[in-house]
């Protein structure tokens, strides 16, 4: 998982979700990412978070959402966000599942802290 970098061109595929989350609205789509020229183009996640003028956008590698839905990915962000510099290697097989059961307001509740 990886914060956008503006300059990477994003086509998108197909809109997994869209919904009103943590007073804001949650995004996650199916993206083509770069152009093929200088490395093979490949299907990613994007997902975007906006409340405001805040906007949080991440990319993934993990494609299916039931393995690390939207809020996780989310939630597991401000948790890098709030890491310092030298720290940021996170064992993510803890936390991605299968199925989700966990509140989604509450891990990111937890995690912002």
């Amino acid at each position: 998982m990886v914060r956008r970098n503006r300059q990477l061109g994003l086509r998108k595929l197909q809109r997994l979700r869209k919904r009103p989350y943590a007073g804001g609205l949650l995004e996650d789509w199916l993206v083509r990412a770069g152009s093929g020229v200088s490395a093979p183009a490949q299907t990613l996640r994007y997902i975007r978070w906006r409340r405001g003028g805040t906007r949080r956008e991440l990319l993934t590698s993990v494609l299916a959402p039931t393995q690390l839905t939207a809020p996780e990915a989310l939630a597991l962000y401000l948790s890098f966000a709030k890491t310092p510099s030298g720290r940021q290697v996170v064992d993510l097989s803890a936390r991605i599942r299968r199925q989700s059961e966990l509140d989604d307001h509450r891990l990111l509740t937890h995690l912002a802290q």
